[in-house]
């Protein structure tokens, strides 16, 4: 949309002064989120929330017609992602109405593991309702522990997910990174589990794509010692 294009290019002014002469309201939002993901996008955090809360109603985050809360949302994950996150953690807590609050928080949980804020993903991950959407976020975590070194806390993150599919992901990744440092007992071990417990079209076999022909043996070893079931 031109009010968003004028926003990229850095006119501002023209891009607000284009989104106000809109006379219908649906498009006259839509334009109003498209500027303030322009303003995301180009790392203008706080000209972004000023935009956001300026332009919007008393009492009405530009809520209608699917564009102001996803854009608040964008809004906290880029906050999240510059180093943020406390800001980030207050502007998803006034999205408590927002049916996009979920989806949001899934996202917001991701970023702060990739930015390694584990504190503030673990406490993102607990207020997710959705049991598929925070076995999803559990399975990232335990990677980037593993990645950050916390081997420890997780192995016993990856072993607790809930859900066998996320849990596979999880005890792959943390078992690759295992192997990476040096601890290919544990490494096999995890591994061994994800293959004992989960359907195979469930295994991230993919992450193995790399791996040495000796790793791989050294893993699926770990399974054909284990005992038969039944």
């Amino acid at each position: 949309m031109l009010a968003q294009a004028l926003a990229r290019i850095g006119d501002r002014v023209g891009a607000e002064r284009l989104m106000r002469v809109i006379p219908h309201q649906k498009h006259r939002e839509r334009a109003m989120g498209g500027i303030a993901v322009a303003l995301v996008e180009a790392a203008d955090h706080d000209a972004a929330e000023r935009f956001v809360r300026r332009t919007s109603r008393p009492g009405h985050v530009l809520g209608a017609f699917d564009v102001g809360l996803p854009v608040l949302g964008e809004l906290a994950v880029a906050l999240a992602g510059a180093g943020r996150g406390a800001r980030a953690e207050e502007i998803v807590g006034t999205m408590t109405t927002s049916p996009h609050l979920g989806r949001v928080i899934v996202r917001l949980a991701v970023t702060f593991v990739e930015v390694g804020d584990f504190v503030r993903a673990e406490r993102a991950a607990r207020t997710i309702r959705d049991p598929d959407d925070q076995a999803y976020v559990w399975s990232r975590l335990a990677e980037g522990l593993a990645r950050a070194g916390e081997h420890e806390r997780a192995e016993q993150l990856a072993l607790s997910v809930a859900k066998p599919a996320y849990q596979a992901q999880a005890l792959f990744a943390v078992a690759e990174v295992l192997h990476e440092a040096g601890h290919p007992g544990r490494g096999r071990s995890l591994i061994a589990t994800a293959l004992c417990g989960t359907f195979l079209d469930d295994l991230p076999l993919d992450r193995l794509s790399g791996t040495a022909p000796e790793v791989l043996r050294s893993l699926f070893d770990a399974v054909l010692s284990r005992p038969a079931s039944g």
